[in-house]
């Protein structure tokens, strides 16, 4: 687009620039990009992980055996378990229930208890 260009030349640039703006208003961007189910259960499995004595030999239950609820877009409780070795090399099964909060921008805090 030149400056010398007529108005109704200019009429398909801002077509487009507000068609942009528009669907960036519908699809959401902000704050609540990063807080859907699947990024619950990824944040779940790696504040989980964090805990482990040999996170590298984690197998998480397969995603139909998740219990997840979530009362609004931020906040998820999660319940599920883990096959895990032990600090002996045993594999063991650890239980764990929490609650994920999203705060924004790919940021979560979360509380965990793990049996």
């Amino acid at each position: 687009m030149t400056p010398n260009q007529h108005p109704a030349q200019r009429l398909p640039f801002i077509a487009s620039v507000i068609g942009v703006l528009a669907l960036l208003a519908f699809t959401g961007c902000g704050e609540t990009d990063h807080c859907t189910r699947v990024d619950a259960i990824t944040m779940a499995e790696q504040f989980v992980s964090e805990r482990l004595k040999s996170p590298s030999t984690a197998e998480f239950a397969d995603l139909s055996e998740w219990e997840i609820t979530t009362t609004d877009k931020k906040k998820w409780q999660v319940a599920a378990y883990v096959d895990s070795q032990n600090s002996f090399g045993a594999i063991i099964r650890t239980h764990f229930t929490g609650e994920m909060l999203c705060v924004g921008d790919g940021t979560w805090k979360a509380n965990f208890t793990l049996k």
